[in-house]
């Protein structure tokens, strides 16, 4: 078995909770961590600016709501549908000028 199919169950902390993940490669592991560990910073930010007052469930849906936000620029920002567009309509123009 490689290391690519190995599975190994890990534990991540977000918002001092603990979950079991199956990660099913190093990669896969250390992405799993790294957004456990984005999360809590986010969160520690947010604690930060808004105070510890404040209720923790808050800062989880502010920091799931920035994700979202930056998930959704980052898939408009490589959106190529409309450049593939705009080639298909110059490749059209490009043959009907051949056939001419």
């Amino acid at each position: 078995m490689s290391e690519k199919d190995s599975a190994v169950s890990i534990h991540v902390s977000i918002a001092n909770k603990k979950f079991p993940i199956i990660a099913k490669s190093q990669e896969e592991e250390e992405i799993y961590r790294a957004a456990s560990k984005r999360i809590n910073d986010m969160i520690s930010k947010f604690q930060a600016k808004y105070g510890a007052q404040a209720d923790p469930l808050d800062f989880l849906y502010l920091t799931a709501f920035q994700h979202t936000v930056a998930l959704i620029q980052a898939e408009r920002k490589n959106d190529t549908e409309p450049i593939l567009n705009e080639i298909e309509k110059i490749n059209i123009k490009i043959d009907e000028f051949i056939k001419e």
